[in-house]
């Protein structure tokens, strides 16, 4: 570091353009977080020309970066895919091909494209994006560019695609966040909606209902957690009232949705709807943690169960002594490795 007379420490200039650097981008921060997405992108911009100057191409990129997500949050496309474009080429030739700061602008470019309503073009960069992370074992950025990759294939109506995607997600969500972590839910949601829009209606049946299986609890879930039942819920609904013709099975599935949705959502506006064309809306248990029947096949040996609260079951008819009907309530006991035990209400 250079030394005036006497031994005093002189800053020289890329220390002070340092400084001002971080100082340009710490403001551009607090801007995008007020939302103030054109003086944060103003001031990206700043600070991506000093970092030009003084030859700092990495901050260069990490600057263009964040100046598209501000155009972004803005909502201009056009101009954010623009930044992002640049940041990846110097980050390309900086740091060659395969590198985290590469993935990262491959997916920003992916999620920029697919807001642009281009769902081909977002695949290439986002399966780019995903293998680099997956390089460097960086298992929370793989899992959040798989999702907009999942996204992307069943948007591209490369439903069967889409649906190995989210398996994969909700496997590595879980292993990170545990069965119940909104990475691992959010996969579940998109895979069942995958696999019914593939045509797969067997396999988004038994995706929703291990959804509310893994979902189950006692009392009144969080916010989130009650949301995503209701979507399992709604799913389930639509499975028995499109797939299947079971107007009452879909009913109950409605019901459920309508009691877990938060007001003045569209998940409690379609299972309104949705239960409006079922006829006659079912009677819902006073106590929320109980199990409704819900499907009594004939001549079959199984019947299905299910709680608001989370959980539905195939149930053996050996486990009750005698007939089963729809709309019967019971209690269910559950321990691991051990037989169902059930018992009427």
């Amino acid at each position: 570091m250079p030394r005036a007379a006497h031994g005093v420490v002189v800053k020289s200039s890329t220390d002070a353009r340092r400084l001002r650097y971080d100082r340009i981008m710490a403001e551009a921060d607090h801007h995008l977080q007020q939302g103030a997405f054109e003086s944060a992108v103003n001031h990206y911009a700043a600070a991506a020309e000093l970092a030009r100057d003084g030859g700092a191409m990495p901050e260069m990129a990490t600057a263009l970066h964040r100046a598209a997500v501000g155009r972004d949050r803005a909502n201009q496309l056009g101009e954010a895919l623009w930044f992002v474009q640049q940041a990846l080429q110097i980050d390309e030739a900086f740091f060659g091909p395969v590198h985290p700061a590469v993935a990262r602008d491959l997916h920003s470019m992916g999620v920029i494209l697919a807001r642009q309503e281009r769902p081909a073009d977002a695949v290439e960069p986002l399966r780019r994006s995903a293998d680099i992370s997956a390089r460097f074992e960086s298992t929370r950025e793989r899992i959040t560019t798989l999702l907009a990759l999942g996204q992307s294939l069943h948007a591209g109506q490369k439903a069967d695609e889409a649906v190995a995607v989210f398996s994969q997600v909700a496997e590595l969500a879980a292993q990170l966040e545990g069965p119940q972590g909104p990475h691992s839910v959010r996969a579940l949601l998109s895979m069942a909606s995958a696999q019914a829009a593939a045509g797969q209606l067997a396999g988004a049946h038994t995706t929703w209902a291990e959804l509310t299986r893994r979902l189950a609890g006692r009392g009144t879930p969080p916010p989130g957690i009650a949301l995503a039942l209701a979507q399992a819920w709604q799913g389930l609904g639509t499975l028995a009232l499109r797939g299947r013709g079971d107007a009452v099975d879909a009913a109950w599935m409605f019901s459920f949705a309508l009691s877990l949705a938060p007001e003045d959502h569209p998940v409690r506006d379609a299972a309104r709807v949705s239960l409006s064309q079922c006829g006659t809306a079912p009677s819902m248990p006073d106590d929320s943690t109980l199990f409704v029947v819900v499907v009594v096949p004939e001549d079959a040996d199984r019947f299905d169960v299910a709680s608001p609260m989370g959980g539905r079951f195939t149930l053996a008819r050996a486990v009750l002594d005698g007939p089963v009907s729809v709309g019967q309530t019971m209690r269910l006991e559950m321990a691991p490795n051990q037989p169902v035990q059930v018992q009427r209400v």
